[in-house]
């Protein structure tokens, strides 16, 4: 029951994030551990997951990349020690 609440809510947050990077966001921070996010399926399967098209999605990657918000290596993907510091101010300030 729980996997099916978190696949929901996951479709929801892709439906309603504004832009294709905050859509990838909310899949990087939401499949993470210790800063690091596999994508075990494939980049294609990830952007039909996220019903963005493939395009899009390794755009979105290259524009995260080039703002120094996440690193890639294959099929993972590092969030930066400046993307958590930066989550951090938001969550204190």
């Amino acid at each position: 029951m729980s996997q099916k609440i978190n696949f929901l809510n996951q479709k929801i947050d892709a439906f309603t994030a504004p832009t294709t990077e905050s859509t990838l966001i909310n899949w990087i921070e939401s499949h993470q551990t210790n800063g690091v996010a596999v994508v075990t399926e494939g980049y294609t399967t990830l952007a039909h997951e996220l019903n963005i098209g493939r395009a899009s999605l390794y755009r979105a990657l290259d524009n995260l990349e080039s703002h120094g918000k996440i690193t890639r290596d294959k099929k993972y993907i590092h969030l930066t020690p400046s993307y958590e510091r930066n989550q951090m101010k938001g969550i204190l300030q």
